[in-house]
């Protein structure tokens, strides 16, 4: 386990929508209400209450939150990233269901509690690897990656602090530009711009979560030239400013 965290939220949420891809394997469980939850362009799920929905990094996850009986949203989740043998990604080598079968229900919501909150670093890993195991026990092999995406993928990684255009990223896959705008529509369902800025937010969120650096830097840093439409776009994105998400989902970074 190369990285882990976790955190969770107790709020009036109904109808809060998030579209965002982030770095790292997800697993997410909803204590009291439920997720409407769409990855990438497959069908859209339910959680129902205490329900867990697993979404594997680098994929455009589509979140709706709705509120239990007593009008709040309780919700808890944990980021981790594995490494299998020193060099393949856990969430690389195995795909998942969406939902994880229910009779887990129960035993996740006590092994990612125990991550958020013991002091304890075995407790934790041990709770740690425990998930993984669960996900080996649900998941699947997968069948070889998409060269086309996994290039890609890596060439906006390296280059998204820059001013990165479709251009750049046709020039890179030897393609046109219109067929540029089929591969991010076909993988993620945005536009090369709207691809290239998720990146940027996706690192963003991390600097919010784990740094105190201003919201600016954070902004110029990922490659946006006006922290106006940073922080706008931010809230498109995640329903909330920079400022209010870092107050909301600080979590502490566990090596």
């Amino acid at each position: 386990i190369e990285t882990l965290f976790a955190g969770g939220m107790d709020a009036a949420a109904e109808g809060v929508r998030h579209k965002k891809i982030l770095k790292t394997l997800s697993i997410v469980q909803a204590l009291k209400g439920s997720y409407e939850i769409k990855l990438g362009n497959g069908k859209i799920f339910s959680t129902g209450e205490g329900g867990v929905f697993i979404a594997p990094s680098d994929v455009t996850q589509e979140i709706v939150h709705h509120n239990g009986a007593n009008g709040r949203m309780c919700a808890q989740w944990l980021f981790i990233d594995a490494v299998v043998n020193g060099q393949y990604r856990f969430d690389g080598i195995f795909e998942f269901p969406v939902l994880l079968d229910g009779r887990y229900s129960g035993e996740m919501a006590d092994l990612i509690g125990c991550i958020r909150r013991s002091e304890n670093y075995f407790e934790r890993m041990r709770a740690a690897y425990r998930v993984l195991e669960i996900l080996y026990d649900e998941g699947q092999k997968r069948t070889s990656a998409d060269p086309v995406k996994t290039a890609l993928e890596t060439f906006v990684r390296e280059n998204y602090a820059e001013d990165l255009k479709a251009a750049d990223i046709a020039a890179h896959l030897y393609c046109s530009l219109a067929q540029v705008f089929r591969y991010t529509k076909k993988y993620y369902g945005f536009s090369p711009a709207n691809y290239v800025n998720s990146i940027r937010l996706q690192q963003a969120e991390e600097y919010l979560r784990n740094t105190d650096r201003s919201v600016t830097d954070i902004a110029f840093s990922v490659g946006f030239s006006d922290g106006a439409y940073f922080s706008k776009l931010f809230k498109k994105f995640y329903a909330d400013s920079p400022t209010e998400y870092r107050k909301k989902h600080s979590f502490e970074l566990l090596k």
